[in-house]
């Protein structure tokens, strides 16, 4: 496998095919021999990112590690090898600071129309819980990564708190990304975006102990304005409130 992509490895611009796509790392795609990759490179943008949402994280849950750009991409190939196809992209190939990943057609979330969008929120619950029924932390759990049926990027080291507190941090991600990567800029149509994939995960993702996990990660909260750097939800605090009272245990909800 290894010495099928080797030229691809040693000289991947010589087989780019298309635009860069616009990401963190160097992502462009490629033809070699006849068919389509997708590679992966490290880049400076790449470290420059990692320095940012890594201090966005510690507002948060201070679980994204600062790290080398190297060590990410080595930690994708990792959870890629696990996945082996499966809710991801095949990886083909890995080299220093280099992935070959499988070329796979459709758009991906964040080019949605919102009612796209809408409509695709039970079937990235189910994609979530499968990559987690495969021992898999997607870590930046951030739904603008989603296509069609697959998870497509898996940057990011993360420290594991173990549990099941890992797969509902994701969940937890994964709603408040919902707004961020909303497409539109009416707000009312984020937040019943937001509440409806909430909804989708409360009645999909079929985990009890990780949706009361969810629960008490979002109680007691965090202050609204570190709230707010870290996911763009509101800071009026009203959507914040109707998600907590959806996973908290029913003894608790009686504060607010």
């Amino acid at each position: 496998m290894k010495n099928r992509f080797s030229e691809l490895i040693k000289n991947p611009f010589f087989y780019r095919c298309g635009d860069a796509y616009r990401a963190t790392h160097t992502v462009f795609p490629v033809e070699y021999h006849g068919e389509n990759y997708i590679v992966k490179m490290n880049s400076t943008k790449a470290f420059l990112a990692n320095l940012y949402y890594t201090a966005v994280d510690s507002l948060f849950f201070d679980t994204r590690k600062l790290s080398t750009g190297n060590r990410r991409l080595k930690t994708e190939a990792e959870k890629l090898r696990k996945l082996d196809g499966h809710c991801a992209p095949m990886l083909y190939a890995q080299g220093y600071g280099i992935l070959v990943k499988e070329f796979l057609f459709g758009a991906d979330y964040k080019h949605f129309n919102i009612a796209r969008q809408r409509d695709s929120l039970e079937q990235i619950v189910h994609t979530v819980k499968e990559i987690h029924d495969r021992g898999v932390i997607i870590g930046d759990a951030n739904v603008k990564n989603y296509m069609d049926g697959h998870w497509i990027d898996f940057d990011g080291v993360f420290k594991p708190l173990g549990g099941h507190d890992d797969k509902s941090l994701d969940l937890l991600k994964l709603i408040y990304s919902t707004y961020a990567s909303a497409s539109s800029e009416d707000n009312g149509k984020r937040e019943a975006l937001t509440y409806l994939m909430a909804l989708d995960i409360k009645k999909y993702y079929n985990n009890e102990s990780v949706l009361n996990t969810l629960g008490f990660m979002m109680y007691p909260a965090k202050p609204l304005w570190r709230m707010w750097l870290a996911t763009k939800i509101p800071r009026n605090g009203v959507l914040l409130k109707e998600l907590r009272k959806m996973f908290l245990p029913k003894h608790l909800r009686k504060s607010f």
